[in-house]
């Protein structure tokens, strides 16, 4: 949906020009095939598939301005035309990006590994992501395909490692956000992220954005997250006890999709926050698991206020 209507709180209704901009907008931006919320007062974040990156902010005051001292008539012409003016700002931004890019980065790929693997990764370029799992570069070929950097080929370029990192990272970004499709499983609410590549779960490294495009608070206590194969990305933002069903819920669904899909990562679930990834302990016997909160996230679960 390209519109979220829970976000129209921001918007300043009872202005009858805020509120035709609104409409105006709405049917212009889905007709082009755009996704979009309201992100503050008077400014909208876009974003298209492969094409327009998440976050992006668009300031709407001086086009509310001049349709206030225009004709209502001329309305939907100034609303089409600076649609067309941002997106074409947006594409000279993106093109130039595309030619930031240095020779040796642009093929780059980031991408999650188990860190069970190292043997069959041994000379790659690869470093620890997450507890169990270890991030490598992948140099994609035109004709489709790839094959992991050697660390070796990384130190001829003359730059530092984390520089490789960072631009494998951004040129994943750079493809676009995923779609996340919330759903119910096994009672609880999780948010899926999926993808048929497989740098799917390289998204996780911007999890706080997904979570604050869903209006949630990113920072405060985190959420419960699975990678259990390189197709798909599941989580739940910690804000009530809903989190300890869901706990169960993801652990359950990651450890199905481990045992069954491809290119399987991990059946562990983590606790992300800003800036740190732990590992919740489990207490298996047969297919019934037991989750054994740290003393920490024991806390945490202690605090949280119910449905």
């Amino acid at each position: 949906m390209p519109y979220t209507a829970r976000d129209t709180a921001a918007w300043p209704f009872g202005d009858p020009v805020a509120t035709a901009l609104l409409g105006l907008l709405e049917v212009e931006l889905r007709g082009r095939g755009l996704r979009w919320r309201v992100a503050a007062p008077e400014r909208l974040e876009l974003h298209r598939d492969a094409a327009m990156r998440p976050g992006r902010t668009i300031d709407v005051a001086s086009l509310r301005a001049r349709m206030a001292r225009g004709a209502k008539a001329d309305w939907p012409d100034l609303v089409e035309q600076a649609v067309a003016d941002w997106l074409a700002e947006a594409e000279r931004a993106d093109e130039a990006a595309v030619q930031a890019v240095a020779p040796w980065a642009a093929p780059l790929r980031s991408r999650l590994l188990p860190a069970q693997l190292a043997a069959a990764t041994a000379g790659a370029l690869a470093r620890p992501a997450l507890p169990g799992l270890t991030e490598v570069v992948l140099c994609e070929t035109p004709q489709g395909g790839g094959r992991l950097l050697a660390a070796e080929q990384a130190g001829t370029w003359a730059v530092p490692s984390a520089e490789v990192f960072a631009a494998a990272r951004e040129n994943v970004r750079r493809q676009g956000a995923l779609d996340p499709e919330r759903l119910n499983v096994d009672g609880a609410n999780v948010t899926v992220l999926a993808g048929p590549g497989p740098y799917c779960p390289t998204h996780v490294f911007w999890l706080c954005e997904y979570l604050e495009r869903d209006g949630h608070a990113a920072a405060e206590n985190g959420a419960l997250v699975v990678l259990p194969h390189r197709h798909l990305l599941a989580y739940h933002p910690i804000e009530t006890t809903e989190a300890v069903a869901a706990a169960g819920a993801l652990l359950r669904l990651a450890w199905r999709q481990f045992e069954t899909a491809p290119g399987p990562l991990t059946d562990q679930l983590y606790w992300w926050r800003e800036g740190s990834v732990t590992v919740l302990p489990v207490d298996a016997v047969g297919e019934t698991a037991r989750i054994l909160p740290t003393p920490e996230f024991e806390a945490l679960l202690a605090r949280l206020p119910g449905l």
